[in-house]
């Protein structure tokens, strides 16, 4: 059976490119607007558990140990080798120890229950069955997406993918008023199992996990230390939200959850930007298959995200706090959360490219142990200034501090193979922070300055926001034109190319 798309020229890996993207931006989208109607609905109580089960499924569907990455891996080379045999099997196995390790874990999670019933808070007792199965469900349709990238077939994923984002969003919130957190759940349930058997029929690839002892632990082998990066990732994400999960209480973590999901609206930007360049890094990596040679590659966009990032977090400081107030008023905490996460977000989005460049060359083998590291300072840390009783602003200020030095080494790193010296890497580390400096500055000035002048102490909170935004975009936006003249980056960038 023939599971290649007809065509594969570069207009179908354009119209590819763009329809997965279109269908991203929607799906974070429609996450987005369910994120704030929850909040609306629930109060910081309702978000916060809601947030907690969000987070345990995150984590169930790393249960499989490996087994995605290397399916990912293995079966594209299948696939290129025309060895159609070896991708069949390979497919079954890595359907089947993914379906297992969920399998075993949703099995042990019930039994965990069991034994636990009388001690478990009420809505673990009905959330974590249905967590479990949604994890599974998950899991399924991420392998049937390994499947469809190895065989070109992206217009599939994006299609189902787009058909689940905005069905989870109306079944959600048409359950939300009458069964809160339960409906969310339930109608994730509801739309991924049925997402996932239209995922399987049109993709044409029959359903018939094997658990090949043959085949197994070469996927694992394979796919083991991206599975460990791709844990460190997840964890850097959200470990702050683990902690907040499990030393406060629900409320808490519905008022940090909220201030996470604002902060991260930039993260959309920044990722985009990576969506791009990185194949343009492998790409050129593999005509050159120097390092240094994709210096101007990483300089230029990651230059871009320095200063792009420092204008949207800047602003955001300045006048997202308004949307709460009008809102939100019982998350007015979150205003204060918000704007200390705006520095691990801008630390955390610098860190893109430059991870990418070292993924492309091939020397991605620190990333791991940074990663891990990070996630340790920020837990630890985290809760160390939670004992001195600085609550959820330490928490927030601890992930500062780690994604900071995080973010530093990776770009050092980076810098050392880009341009050769150590000094060199610094100089360069140096240019990277400086529109992050200058506008984190021109914040405080605008803020604090607009504050002091007399005749707008009279003002209302909203009328010195939006003047406090209006005079900083005055500042910065020629800062991002001048640029974009210089460079011509953007233009670039929507044709696939960074020169």
């Amino acid at each position: 059976m023939n599971l290649l798309p007809p065509e594969h020229g570069a207009r179908r890996v354009v119209r590819d490119v763009a329809s997965f993207a279109t269908s991203q931006y929607v799906q974070r989208f429609a996450n987005l607007i369910k994120g704030f109607v929850v909040a609306r609905v629930l109060g910081p109580s309702g978000n916060g558990l809601w947030q907690h089960f969000v987070l345990i499924i995150e984590y169930v569907q790393f249960t499989h140990g490996g087994a995605l990455e290397g399916l990912n891996k293995q079966l594209a080379r299948r696939v290129g080798a025309k060895d159609e045999a070896g991708a069949r099997a390979t497919r079954d196995a890595g359907l089947g120890v993914t379906l297992a390790a969920a399998g075993t874990a949703w099995a042990a999670l019930l039994v965990w229950l069991a034994f636990r019933w009388d001690t478990v808070a009420p809505a673990d007792r009905w959330g974590l069955p249905i967590v479990g199965a949604i994890a599974l469900l998950d899991l399924v349709t991420n392998c049937y997406w390994a499947y469809l990238r190895a065989y070109a077939r992206i217009a599939l994923i994006s299609s189902v993918g787009l058909v689940f984002a905005l069905s989870n969003l109306v079944l959600g919130l048409a359950l939300l008023p009458g069964f809160q957190v339960l409906g969310l759940l339930v109608a994730w349930l509801f739309t991924r199992f049925v997402t996932t058997a239209w995922l399987v029929r049109r993709s044409g690839i029959p359903f018939s996990p094997r658990l090949d002892r043959t085949t197994v632990p070469g996927l694992i082998a394979t796919g083991f230390p991206i599975y460990l990066f791709n844990l460190s990732r997840l964890g850097l994400r959200n470990i702050d939200r683990v902690l907040v999960d499990s030393v406060l209480d629900a409320s808490e973590l519905g008022i940090y959850a909220l201030a996470v999901t604002i902060a991260g609206l930039v993260r959309y930007g920044a990722d985009a930007v990576g969506f791009v360049v990185y194949p343009i890094f492998l790409r050129r990596f593999g005509e050159k298959n120097d390092p240094r040679a994709l210096a101007a590659q990483l300089a230029k966009p990651t230059l871009f995200l320095s200063i792009f990032v420092s204008i949207v977090l800047g602003f955001s400081v300045l006048v997202l706090h308004l949307p709460i107030l009008w809102l939100l008023p019982d998350f007015v905490r979150s205003i204060e959360i918000f704007r200390l996460l705006t520095i691990s977000t801008a630390f955390s989005c610098l860190a893109i490219l430059p991870g990418f460049y070292l993924m492309a060359i091939d020397r991605q083998n620190w990333l791991v142990p940074l990663g891990f590291g990070t996630v340790a300072f920020n837990y630890f840390g985290g809760l160390r200034l939670i004992h001195d009783g600085h609550g959820l602003p330490g928490v927030a200020a601890a992930a500062a501090v780690g994604l900071g030095l995080y973010t530093t080494c990776v770009m050092l790193i980076a810098g050392r193979h880009a341009h050769g010296t150590w000094r060199a890497a610094v100089a360069w580390t140096a240019r990277m922070y400086a529109p992050l400096a200058y506008f984190a500055a021109a914040t405080w000035a605008v803020h604090f300055g607009v504050g002091r002048v007399p005749a707008l102490r009279e003002w209302s909170e909203t009328g010195r926001a939006l003047l406090e935004g209006g005079v900083f975009l005055l500042i910065a936006l020629p800062v991002l034109f001048a640029f974009e003249r210089r460079t011509q980056f953007i233009r670039n960038l929507r044709r696939r190319e960074v020169t």
